[in-house]
């Protein structure tokens, strides 16, 4: 039951609203300070002119600490209009009635007032759930976080964080980004400060990555991702979190070790083996011109199959790092230069249909274009039709054909090494595709074209 305050000195007009009002409401009479009037806890009140000019105070302080809750007030003028209220008093009341008044229309302004109020507890306590569900998140996520201003200042930060710099919490609250005395103090002023340009979105990671140094000598790789807070006034806040890569960065570096000695394998393989096939391809054709055989023409295809072989390996072994610098790439562009280097014989047609732009490393990705080109080619015939397109439900490209296309139960066995259904193929092509697109964190299918060919999509980001 609603709480209503009555602030009346006419005695007369008192009881009545008491009477009026009991029954529905739980009728609160009389002040006898304005300590207790501050204390008491009502959801209206209803007050005449004379109580209003002798508790005016008070009934600003008492609004002022209920806000941002609504606490409306009721103001009776004892046979005025309210249209006759001072501009002063509309300043802190809510809802002005003259006397007398008939009960229906006491009701439903008082009704009307209470509604709005409940609408404001309402929002207030959604608002209390929403920042205690907040902060039980900001404390329980194991990943530092700090808030700090606009200029700088720190207003917050987790335990997490605190356990990572090993500072006291309570004592780096108020004091600049700058003053927390770590190794990587610059990089994280740097980050947190930078101005965010809207349209600019494409920052690597390692841009965003601070290197970290703990007070018993442990060295976190953390990569630090920054989000603005707008909407605070003229005042914004930047809520930065640290999440430990340290592994990530280790396998990576790990991984990228691994690549180096494997195309430097590569190479001293394809230098041992190129030498000798080079002399073989001599003899033979040297061979020829003395002896006119079939088995000699077979002989070159085969140190032809061997030397493509070669490259593939060679390929390979690049094509596995992963990428660095990538930059947005004009797809069209990219085929069509892949396209003039593939060799396709005139009677190939390749159609583009708006290819989007690709943030990509563009050599890297020419070269997945070409081997897509090549399996088209080698296996749709001389007269194949291919085409480039933009995916529709992801971001990325598909190349499609309108060759004999792969069965189902083949497709998951396309992308391995060695695999291949022409005579001619070494098997690594398509292997080559899936290194480069793994390289640059994409994802690559195949399925089946609009025309019963193959359909390779490269997904980019999903």
């Amino acid at each position: 039951m609603e709480a209503i305050q009555l602030l009346l000195e006419d005695q007369q007009n008192r009881q009545l609203l008491a009477d009026a009002l009991d029954g529905d409401y739980e009728v609160v009479d009389g002040v006898h300070s304005a300590d207790s009037f501050l204390k008491t806890e009502f959801d209206l009140c209803i007050v005449d002119g004379p109580a209003f000019r002798s508790h005016r105070e008070t009934l600003v302080e008492k609004k002022e600490r209920a806000s941002p809750v609504f606490l409306p007030y009721l103001l009776l003028l004892g046979g005025r209009s309210p249209d006759r209220a001072a501009e002063s008093v509309w300043e802190h009341v809510d809802e002005v009635i003259d006397t007398p008044i008939a009960r229906a229309k006491l009701t439903n302004r008082v009704s009307n007032l209470l509604q709005r109020r409940e609408l404001s507890l309402e929002l207030k306590r959604e608002q209390e759930f929403t920042e205690e569900r907040f902060q039980t998140l900001f404390e329980s996520t194991p990943d530092p976080i700090v808030v700090v201003t606009d200029d700088g200042i720190i207003t917050e930060v987790n335990d997490a964080f605190a356990r990572l710099f090993d500072i006291d919490r309570s004592a780096v609250l108020g004091t600049h980004v700058t003053d927390i005395d770590v190794t990587a103090v610059e990089s994280v002023e740097r980050l947190l400060l930078r101005v965010t340009d809207a349209a600019s979105t494409d920052s690597t990671e390692t841009e965003n990555t601070v290197t970290i140094k703990s007070s018993e000598g442990d060295t976190y790789v953390t990569e630090l991702n920054v989000d603005v807070v707008e909407e605070l006034g003229d005042a914004t806040e930047r809520i930065g979190i640290f999440r430990d890569v340290t592994g990530r960065e280790e396998y990576q570096r790990q991984l990228e070790r691994q690549i180096e000695q494997l195309e430097r394998f590569a190479s001293v393989i394809s230098h041992d083996l190129r030498d000798p096939l080079n002399t073989a391809q001599a003899k033979v054709r040297l061979a020829q011109r003395d002896c006119d055989s079939e088995k000699l023409d077979e002989l070159l295809e085969v140190h032809g199959r061997m030397e493509t072989l070669i490259e593939d390996v060679l390929m390979l072994a690049k094509q596995g790092k992963v990428a660095g610098e990538t930059e947005p790439v004009d797809l069209n562009e990219a085929v069509d230069l892949a396209w003039a280097t593939v060799g396709a014989p005139d009677t190939a047609t390749l159609q583009t249909a708006d290819p989007p732009l690709v943030k990509a490393d563009d050599e890297r990705l020419r070269a997945l274009l070409e081997n897509l080109f090549r399996n088209a080619v080698m296996h749709g015939g001389p007269e194949v039709t291919l085409s480039v397109g933009p995916l529709t439900e992801h971001r990325g490209f598909y190349v499609a054909d309108d060759g004999p296309g792969i069965p189902e139960e083949e497709r998951a066995d396309v992308f391995e090494y060695g695999h291949t259904t022409a005579a001619e193929g070494t098997g690594l092509g398509l292997s080559i595709v899936q290194s480069i697109a793994e390289a640059h964190g994409w994802a690559v299918s195949v399925t089946e074209s609009d025309t019963g060919g193959a359909r390779f999509e490269v997904t980019t980001e999903t």
